[in-house]
């Protein structure tokens, strides 16, 4: 637990510390590789001051996936009131950075995103929960707003969600570097948009009682 004679401030400032450092440790060296006395010597504290703030490393890992898990989040929330570009530019490049190795091949970072993940699993779940809802709202504005189209395209404004957010985990696995990462969401948010946009005169919108074809059916998404 904190000391008493630690004000607020001094107590939110240390345990950012060590979020800091238990972060760079875990991206770099991974869970397995990286141990609380490791944590203590990149936060230039002594152990006794980890366990004030958190149990164990488990505890510490948690905490580091929730805070990066709800940064993503707000950073999402936060675009939602902007255009239908620059919403969905803002969410796809929150939800990618979870998942990039920004500390280079060997980074361990997807660690924290893993909804498999044995630790903070649960958060990572938790989290898609509520991105795709973000998304949903988003582009459920947009269709409002008159920038897509979803039901002359047969799109639920969760469909659309539900593709934009596998977009950006496939973006992310084939990450190579920032700048072409985020090349590579303009360019899936371009064509997103125009995708649902309006269509064109007798190009466009199937005709009342058409079939859908099998790989426009979200049926099972």
């Amino acid at each position: 637990m904190p000391t008493p004679n630690e004000t607020e401030l001094d107590r939110g400032l240390r345990r950012d510390t060590i979020l800091d450092a238990a972060d760079r440790r875990f991206s770099h060296f991974g869970y397995g590789r990286t141990t609380f006395d490791d944590i203590a010597a990149e936060a230039d504290l002594p152990r006794p001051a980890l366990t004030r703030y958190f149990r164990d490393k488990d505890d510490l890992f948690r905490a580091v996936s929730q805070r990066q898990h709800d940064q993503a989040l707000s950073t999402a929330r936060s675009a939602m009131t902007a255009s239908l570009p620059d919403a969905l530019r803002a969410a796809l490049r929150a939800r990618v950075e979870l998942d990039v190795p920004m500390a280079g091949p060997q980074s361990y970072s997807a660690e924290f995103g893993d909804p498999d993940g044995p630790i903070s699993g649960e958060i990572s779940r938790d989290f898609t929960r509520e991105y795709l809802a973000v998304l949903a709202e988003v582009f459920a504005a947009g269709d409002a707003r008159g920038e897509i189209r979803l039901a002359e395209r047969q799109f639920s404004a969760a469909d659309a969600a539900h593709l934009a957010h596998c977009a950006a985990r496939g973006i992310a696995a084939n990450h190579v570097d920032r700048a072409t990462t985020h090349r590579r969401i303009e360019q899936f948010v371009t064509l997103l948009i125009a995708g649902l946009g309006t269509p064109a005169a007798g190009n466009g919108a199937r005709r009342a009682g058409q079939a859908t074809p099998s790989w426009a059916d979200t049926s099972s998404v």
